[in-house]
């Protein structure tokens, strides 16, 4: 973070940080979710194509691997 725009006092951004990580966290959850919704649907319809589009769609927007492997 670029110190000179970031004021540790500054209570917006306080906020602003928090609420960041709110929804980084809702949309790890979410991501999980579609995972698993999508590892379900693979073993009850192999035939359908949902599920690979679902995983592309994570991995398009850099949420396909799962935040536990991170730490």
């Amino acid at each position: 973070m670029n110190e000179e725009l970031y004021d540790p006092e500054c209570r917006a951004c306080e906020l602003a940080q928090h609420d960041y990580a709110e929804l980084e966290q809702v949309t790890d959850d979410l991501a999980a979710l579609v995972r698993r919704l999508a590892q379900s649907l693979r073993k009850a319809a192999p035939d359908n194509e949902l599920p690979s589009k679902a995983l592309d769609y994570l991995n398009r927007k850099g949420l396909k691997s799962s935040p536990l492997r991170e730490l």
